[in-house]
């Protein structure tokens, strides 16, 4: 099998405390967060940062034979494309099953820099491409992730992006996917309610990487997650640098909290730590969501006559008022000894009493003498009284002559229906309507048309 090099979305990143997507990462797409609280994150030195150099690069490293050797711990190697067109090759050894990020960013001397370049990561013969990225890491710097199905020696060049162009150093790492190295911290606290400790608590840390803390601050990635004891008490072993930590409950019974007390992770407090620093004291109190009222609800089928008996056709295109009482859809079947089952029509259902009533006849209780292919629609009203239907009917008013689609109103209580498709003079169009929607008092019909109703 061939080994797989994707993109940035197999580590955990977050955007507003929803965890990334697993798989291939698009160029261009970084999910990182920017957020009020970068401010509280505290520089990490860069002589810290210094003690990951392991050496510059050795030139000629411009074809795979030459690749400088990069030991795949986390630790930089930094170079620089230098002369213009310059091409640094590296290797380094990865195992079998292994999940590896290879990225470049800045110089440990200069955190801030930024250079637009390239990288390409190729098999153990040192040709045979498996991915190239450009920008998928932090600012124009690059990213790839990738699980060998060999173990063996791989290799990546890096170039800049115009190939004719110098850069200072840059920086160039392998590592194992998960949290950025750095010295080892400790992060602990308890986790209660009102009425005492909580088990169970699941505690998720998210660190700042402090190779790049510079170039975005709030660029994090998931570290560890711990669980609380019977006694609401939880320790992880995280790297130095800016921490956010989370609180969630897996059963839902508590409101998600970010330390300390914060409802979301913009207002999050940072915990700083320095190599072997422990901080026991990030707590949380929870506060438990509050039940939802319930209430068993009963389905009823609305498409039946006044004695409950169901259609012996389809029906659909429902719409039903504010207070549930009152469906009104469009069937083939006759729910009423008066429909003479020629034409699909409009009914009104009442579900408290099971009344139900032909919706599209005239005012005089004529049946429409057409229906048309489709499913029509219709509103009601608030109250149930009135429904706005789209008809091909030529019958339910008086000088219908357009032999098109038109807009309706039924009011179901006068027993009266108008057509309102018309201009402000009562002239119709020859051109169809259709769609309405009615306010919720019956005074008001919108609709879609392609008539030209104003002037």
């Amino acid at each position: 099998m061939r080994p797989t090099g994707v993109g940035r979305l197999g580590e955990e990143r977050v955007f507003m405390a929803i965890p990334a997507a697993h798989g291939v990462r698009a160029r261009g797409v970084r999910l990182l967060v920017v957020i009020a609280m970068l401010a509280a994150f505290v520089a990490v030195p860069q002589s810290a940062m210094a003690a990951f150099v392991t050496a510059n690069e050795v030139e000629p490293n411009g074809t795979p034979a030459e690749a400088n050797l990069v030991v795949a711990d986390a630790s930089i190697a930094e170079a620089a494309i230098s002369p213009a067109g310059d091409e640094d090759y590296f290797k380094y050894d990865l195992v079998a099953g292994t999940t590896y990020v290879i990225e470049t960013g800045p110089s440990t001397t200069d955190l801030g820099t930024n250079y637009d370049i390239v990288m390409w990561l190729y098999d153990t013969d040192g040709t045979s491409q498996i991915a190239y990225d450009d920008d998928g890491g932090v600012a124009n710097y690059c990213y790839i992730e990738f699980t060998p199905s060999v173990s063996g020696t791989y290799y990546s060049m890096v170039r800049a992006y115009s190939h004719g162009v110098t850069t200072g150093l840059y920086g160039f790492r392998v590592r194992e996917m998960g949290a950025p190295a750095g010295g080892t911290s400790t992060i602990g606290g308890v986790v209660t309610d009102m009425d005492g400790a909580l088990e169970g608590i699941e505690v998720q840390d998210y660190v700042v990487d402090p190779w790049f803390y510079q170039l975005d601050s709030g660029y994090l990635t998931a570290g560890p997650m711990a669980m609380t004891d019977a006694d609401g008490m939880y320790e992880m072993t995280v790297d130095e640098g800016s921490h956010i930590v989370s609180f969630i409950d897996p059963a839902g019974e508590y409101y998600e909290q970010w330390f300390d007390g914060q409802p979301t992770m913009d207002l999050a407090d940072a915990i700083v730590l320095a190599g072997d620093e422990s901080n026991t004291m990030v707590d949380a109190l929870l506060e438990k969501i509050p039940p939802i009222a319930t209430k068993v609800m009963s389905t009823e089928r609305a498409s039946v006559d006044a004695d409950g008996l169901e259609g012996d056709r389809g029906s659909r295109t429902s719409d039903i008022s504010a207070d549930g009482r009152y469906v009104v859809f469009y069937s083939g079947a006759s729910f009423v000894p008066e429909d003479d089952g020629v034409n699909r029509d409009w009914y009104r259902k009442d579900l408290t009493t099971g009344d139900i009533e032909l919706v599209n006849v005239a005012t005089d209780g004529t049946q429409a003498d057409r229906d048309y292919d489709g499913d029509g629609m219709a509103a009601i009203s608030a109250d149930g009284r009135y429904v706005a239907f789209d008809s091909d009917a030529t019958n339910l008013v008086a000088d219908d002559t357009n032999d098109t689609r038109d807009i309706f109103v039924r009011d179901m209580v006068d027993g009266v229906t108008v057509r309102v498709s018309v201009d402000s003079d009562g002239d119709e169009s020859t051109n169809l309507s259709w769609s309405p929607v009615i306010s919720g008092d019956g005074r008001y019909v919108a609709f879609n048309t392609s008539a030209s109703f104003a002037a």
